[in-house]
């Protein structure tokens, strides 16, 4: 597994060009009890694993908050899901999540260590 694991030290725009073809599964124990599985395709971030975070809803948009790091994505119909990530440290990030569904706001904020592991 050497090499295998690769702590995230900078916002997603670095790797612009660079793992677009590469599958990222982060490790967000933390919110979901489980590992989730976030994929970079033809430079957009591929994000609807969020709806297992909002109970079995679906999501009608997921976007981040600075455009450079995605856009909308567009998975259901009940859900609204907006994501922003910043370094918090060499091995920190603070993930916020401000989730909407059917007109209620639910915010879910972290500073946890997040794994990316690239394939």
């Amino acid at each position: 597994m050497l090499f295998s694991v690769i702590i995230l030290i900078m916002a997603f725009g670095v790797f612009n060009g660079l793992i677009y073809d590469y599958k990222l599964l982060s490790s967000l124990s933390h919110l979901l009890n489980k590992n989730i599985k976030a994929k970079l395709m033809g430079g957009s971030l591929d994000l609807s694993f969020i709806s297992s975070l909002i109970h079995g809803s679906k999501i009608l948009s997921v976007y981040l908050d600075e455009p450079e790091y995605g856009s909308t994505f567009t998975e259901g119909e009940k859900a609204t899901v907006k994501l922003s990530m910043s370094v918090m440290g060499k091995k920190e990030i603070m993930l916020n999540m401000r989730v909407q569904v059917n007109g209620k706001l639910d915010s879910y904020i972290t500073n946890k260590r997040m794994k990316i592991i690239i394939e």
